[in-house]
């Protein structure tokens, strides 16, 4: 998948109708927060479906996939942020400035922190929100549960995909190709045949 999908053009547009905007710049369209999107779009159209037949108001839907939405990203970006606290490259979140661990663009997230901090946003939610509306936890789970199959693989393509591992900003590649760790060789694979067993 590619990095930067498109560029919207606000400096360009914007910037030649009125002068004292131009400083506004292009802002580019990431294909992880487009797949993000796409996933968040997906899943409230069908938890809408599913919760109509469960007897559930559609209308808490859209409230409860913004609550998993935040907490999901929170939740993902707070491990991302501990498991690369420290590291003896002198890349860790510990000796750069603090507004480095919210730049998302310059950095990851962590796939079982986001499932984590979902489901403590799902929690939240139900505690906050759908008890007072009277709604079972388990009917709802009957509706989460396919929303969230839908939306796993969405976020795991990207998120386990060649580019986003090794480096999702040139920033963090640069910081990647400086660190004096050395790569592993690749495992010799036989080009001979193998008989059976």
């Amino acid at each position: 998948m590619r990095q930067v999908l498109f560029e919207i053009p606000l400096h360009d547009w914007i910037g030649q109708l009125h002068p004292w905007l131009n400083f506004l710049p292009n802002v580019p369209v990431y294909g992880y927060g487009a797949m993000l999107f796409l996933a968040y779009l997906f899943c409230q159209a069908l938890g809408k479906r599913l919760a109509k037949g469960e007897g559930i108001d559609a209308q808490l839907i859209p409230d409860l996939t913004i609550w998993l939405f935040v907490s999901g990203i929170v939740g993902g970006r707070l491990v991302s942020i501990a498991t690369g606290w420290h590291n003896d490259a002198g890349t860790g979140f510990d000796r750069r400035p603090w507004w480095d661990m919210v730049k998302l663009w310059d950095g990851g997230l962590v796939l079982y922190g986001a499932i984590v901090g979902a489901a403590l946003g799902f929690f939240g939610y139900y505690h906050f929100v759908l008890r007072k509306h009277g709604v079972s936890i388990w009917k709802m789970l009957d509706v989460a549960a396919p929303c969230i199959a839908l939306a796993s693989p969405w976020g795991v393509s990207v998120v386990c995909s060649p580019v986003a591992a090794t480096a999702t900003s040139p920033a963090r590649a640069a910081r990647l190709s400086n660190s004096p760790s050395t790569p592993t060789p690749p495992l010799p694979i036989s080009t001979r045949p193998r008989r059976g067993i």
